[in-house]
C-alpha cells in the first residue's frame, strides 16, 4: 500500500513539473515571437507585402495579449486574407 502512495506522489510530482516545464516553455515561445515582431518592423513596406503582411498587421499583432503568440497570430490573418481573395490591405481583427 505505501508504495502505491509513493508512486501516486511521484506522478503528481512529475505531472507538476511537465506542467511548470510547459507554462515555461510556451512564455520563452511567446517572448521569442514578439522578438520576431519587432524584428519585422524593421522591414520596409514592400517587404512585408511580399509576405503577405502590412504594417498595421504588425502594430495589431504587438497589442496582443500576453497570452497570445503574435506570430501565430499574423500567419493565420495572412491565410485568412489568401482564403478570402481579398483586394487591397485589410487589417487583421480577431474577435
Amino acid at each position: 500500500m505505501t508504495e502505491i502512495c509513493y508512486d501516486y506522489q511521484k506522478t503528481n510530482r512529475i505531472s507538476l513539473f511537465d506542467t511548470i516545464w510547459q507554462a515555461i516553455s510556451r512564455r520563452l515561445e511567446i517572448r521569442k515571437a514578439r522578438a520576431n515582431i519587432y524584428q519585422m518592423q524593421q522591414l520596409d513596406d514592400r517587404m512585408l507585402a511580399d509576405i503577405g503582411i502590412s504594417r498595421d498587421d504588425l502594430t495589431w499583432a504587438e497589442y496582443l495579449p500576453a497570452a497570445k503568440n503574435p506570430t501565430q497570430e499574423l500567419a493565420q490573418c495572412r491565410r485568412n486574407r489568401l482564403g478570402r481573395q481579398t483586394k487591397g490591405n485589410t487589417i487583421c481583427r480577431h474577435a
